[in-house]
C-alpha cells in the first residue's frame, strides 16, 4: 500500500496494529524516524489492547514491531529505549535471534567487551527460558567466537546447522583440529548440506579440504582441481583467514583474484581487497563476465564512501550499460546523483539570505531528495556489513584518495 492507501484505511479503522505498522514502515523508509516511531507505539499500544477486528490481524506478531522500533532507537542513539525493545523480542514472535543479535551490536557499540555481552545475553536467555543455541547462534553472528564456541560445547545435542556454526567457531577461534574432529564425528550426516556463507555458496568437501589443509602442515592434495582450490581459498577468509588465501590459490590470474577480492569487501577485509585491487588496475570497466562487474562495482562502492560521486556514478553506469539487468547500479547511480544535487543545494542554501522565499524552495527539494535517498537505501544497493564483518574494517580513515578514478 502507498501512503494514501494506508490514510484512508486508518481513517475507516484507525485500531488495527497491522496497518499502524505499515504506516510506520512507510515513515521509516523515508528517514521520517519521529513519524514512524508514533506509528510503531500506536501498533503496539493497540496490540495490547487486543485491537484485531480485521481477519487479515490473525496472527500478527508484534515483535517484528519491536524489533523496528529498537532498531530506529538505536540509530537515533536512544539507547535504553532500544535495549528495551530488543529486550521485548525476547519474550514472544518469531524475532529472537534478531532482538538477541541487534541488543549485542548495540552493545558492542557502546564498548562492552565479548565477555560482558555474552553475560549480559545470557541472564536475559535464563530469564526468558530461552533456548541456548538460540544465544550461541546470536554471538556467531555478532563475531563473537570463543564465547559461542564454549557455549555450543556445554550443549548435549545441536541440530546439524547448529553443529555446523559450532565447527566454524572453531575455525575462527584457531582449534582446527576441534573443528575436523567435529566434522568428521558427523561427516556422514552433514556431507551432503550446502555450506552458505552471505553470497558464498560451497560444499561440505570444501569444508573438509579445508580443515584438513589447516591441520597437515598446509599441504593440499594433489588432487584437488583448481576450483577446488579456489573455494578452499574463499572459505578461508570467511573464516578469518585471509592472509592464508592466497597460499591455497597460489599465483592467481585476473579472474580468480577479483573472486577473492569481492570475498574479502564483503567479510569487511576493506583495506586488503583495496591493496589487492590496486594490482588489477585498470579496472575491467567493459567486460561482462560476472567477477569483473563484481569488482567495478565495489571499486565504485569506495568512491561513493569516498565521496567522490561523480566518478562513482559513471563507474556504476558503465555496468548497467553492460548488463541492463543489474538493477543494483541503476539504483546505485541514482544515489549518486542525488548526493550531488543534494550537496549542490545545501551550499547553495548557505548563500541564500534566510528571509529570501528561494529558501523555502531549496528547503522543499531538500526534504524531497533526502526522503529518495532514505528509499534508494532501502532497496539494499549498498553492502550492509554485520557486526562480525565490521569488526574486521579498519576504523582508520583511508590516507589519501583512493588509487583508482
Amino acid at each position: 500500500m502507498n501512503r494514501k492507501e494506508l490514510e484512508e484505511q486508518l481513517l475507516i479503522d484507525p485500531f488495527p496494529p497491522r496497518l499502524q505498522y505499515k504506516m510506520g514502515m512507510w515513515y521509516k523508509t523515508r528517514g521520517l524516524h519521529t513519524e514512524a516511531l508514533e506509528s510503531f507505539k500506536t501498533s503496539l499500544h493497540n496490540s495490547s489492547q487486543g485491537h484485531t477486528y480485521d481477519l487479515s490481524e490473525e496472527g500478527f506478531d508484534k515483535s517484528i514491531v519491536w524489533l523496528e522500533y529498537g532498531k530506529i532507537n538505536k540509530w537515533e542513539g536512544n539507547k535504553s529505549e532500544a535495549i528495551y525493545a530488543f529486550q521485548q523480542c525476547l519474550k514472544s514472535g518469531k524475532y529472537k535471534l534478531d532482538g538477541f543479535v541487534e541488543w549485542g551490536d548495540l552493545l558492542h557499540s557502546m564498548g562492552k567487551n565479548d565477555s560482558e555481552i555474552m553475560n549480559i545475553l545470557h541472564e536475559k536467555c535464563l530469564e526468558n527460558k530461552l533456548s541456548s543455541t538460540l544465544l550461541a547462534h546470536a554471538l556467531f553472528m555478532l563475531g563473537i567466537y570463543k564465547e559461542s564456541s564454549t557455549l555450543y560445547s556445554s550443549i548435549g545435542h545441536l541440530s546439524n546447522s547448529d553443529y555446523l556454526l559450532y565447527i566454524q567457531c572453531s575455525l575462527h577461534t584457531g582449534e582446527f583440529s576441534q573443528a575436523l574432529h567435529l566434522l568428521e564425528n558427523r561427516l556422514e550426516e552433514l556431507i551432503q548440506i550446502e555450506l552458505r556463507i552471505g553470497s558464498f555458496t560451497t560444499t561440505l568437501e570444501t569444508l573438509l579440504n579445508l580443515c584438513l589443509w589447516l591441520t597437515n602442515d598446509r599441504r593440499l592434495p594433489s588432487n584437488l582441481t583448481r576450483m577446488q582450490q579456489l573455494d578452499m581459498a574463499k572459505l578461508a577468509i570467511c573464516h578469518g583467514l585471509p592472509d592464508e588465501s592466497l597460499s591455497i590459490v597460489p599465483v592467481p590470474n585476473e579472474a580468480e583474484l577479483s573472486q577473492l577480492i569481492y570475498i574479502l569487501y564483503n567479510e569487511g577485509y576493506t583495506e586488503k581487497s583495496i591493496d589487492f585491487l590496486t594490482t588489477l588496475l585498470p579496472l575491467p570497466l567493459h567486460t561482462k563476465e560476472q567477477h569483473s562487474q563484481n569488482l567495478c562495482f565495489i571499486a565504485a562502492e569506495m568512491m561513493y564512501d569516498e565521496g567522490r560521486l561523480q566518478s562513482a556514478a559513471e563507474h556504476f553506469e558503465q555496468i548497467y550499460m553492460n548488463d541492463i539487468t543489474h538493477t543494483q547500479s541503476q539504483f546505485a547511480t541514482a544515489a549518486c546523483y542525488l548526493q550531488i544535487t543534494l550537496e549542490s543545494l545545501l551550499s547553495r542554501n548557505e548563500l541564500i539570505p534566510q528571509e529570501d522565499d528561494p529558501t523555502h524552495l531549496a528547503d522543499q527539494y531538500i526534504h524531497n531528495i533526502t526522503q529518495s535517498l532514505h528509499i534508494l537505501h532501502h532497496t539494499q544497493w549498498h553492502t550492509a556489513w554485520g557486526t562480525a564483518q565490521r569488526r574486521r574494517m579498519s576504523s582508520k580513515p583511508l590516507e589519501g584518495t583512493l588509487p583508482f578514478n
